[in-house]
């Protein structure tokens, strides 16, 4: 029996030895897992790695860039609200100046204002007959009809149209026959009107050419009538024609002689 007792006891006690070995062999994964959790729990004031300690002074950061950034936006739109009103204010002054400056050319030349016979000069009034008998007499086939154009242009509308409808035979005769005329004027008498009309007589010799040959030549009387009228801006003359002959110097001083 003191055998079997003692066996029992050495079960037992082996039993024990062998439970205390596994707890200990299970308490060392415990401890370890909760030594890791201890380590991975972070530690008290910080937050993902940052100090907690530090957080007013971000925040404060923070506020002071989204205030300074809202400074400087407020200050580009009041810039950009300064640069529009200098623009409108430059424009303004633009429009007024442009404004003057025709008023003042207005006062220089106005457009319908008439013009007295004492403010042209006799140089103006021949050169504008000159310019007139050149567009009359001094025409070829290709140029007749962009003169006539120009010399009907400064007539009153009555002798403008007098005067197109009795040039179209001999525009087309000249265009046909391929003539030249050449008018060189030797005399020129203007006899001035105190109501600004103006009469003018021109006593030229005419050359003519057919297919640049030479055909002959004659001298002829153009009679003119002109008239003053208000300047206009894209007119070079402030003459209009109001009548306008053409007559052999022959025919001339038979129509004189009656």
């Amino acid at each position: 029996m003191k055998m079997n007792k003692e066996v029992i006891t050495d079960g037992f006690s082996q039993i024990r030895i062998s439970t205390n070995q596994l707890m200990m062999k299970m308490i060392d994964p415990i401890k370890k897992g909760a030594e890791r959790a201890k380590v991975e729990v972070p530690p008290i004031g910080a937050y993902e790695g940052v100090a907690l300690s530090t957080l007013p002074k971000y925040v404060s950061y923070k506020a002071a860039l989204l205030k300074e950034k809202a400074l400087w936006q407020n200050i580009s739109i009041v810039l950009l609200l300064c640069l529009i009103a200098v623009m409108l204010v430059n424009q303004n002054q633009i429009t007024k100046l442009t404004k003057m400056y025709r008023e003042k050319e207005y006062i220089v030349l106005p457009d319908y204002i008439p013009v007295s016979p004492h403010t042209i000069s006799d140089d103006y009034v021949r050169e504008a007959v000159s310019h007139f008998i050149s567009l009359l007499g001094n025409v070829n086939s290709k140029s007749i009809d962009k003169q006539y154009m120009e010399l009907a242009e400064n007539m009153e509308l009555s002798m403008r149209r007098r005067f197109e409808e009795q040039s179209v035979e001999w525009v087309n005769y000249v265009k046909s026959e391929k003539i030249t005329e050449v008018f060189n004027c030797s005399k020129e008498e203007i006899y001035s009107h105190n109501n600004g009309k103006y009469d003018v007589t021109a006593v030229c010799k005419k050359e003519t050419y057919i297919n640049h040959e030479y055909i002959g030549s004659v001298d002829e009387v153009v009679e003119m009538s002109l008239k003053l009228i208000p300047p206009k801006r894209q007119k070079r003359w402030v003459l209009h024609i109001t009548d306008i002959k053409r007559n052999t110097k022959k025919a001339f001083k038979a129509k004189s002689k009656l």
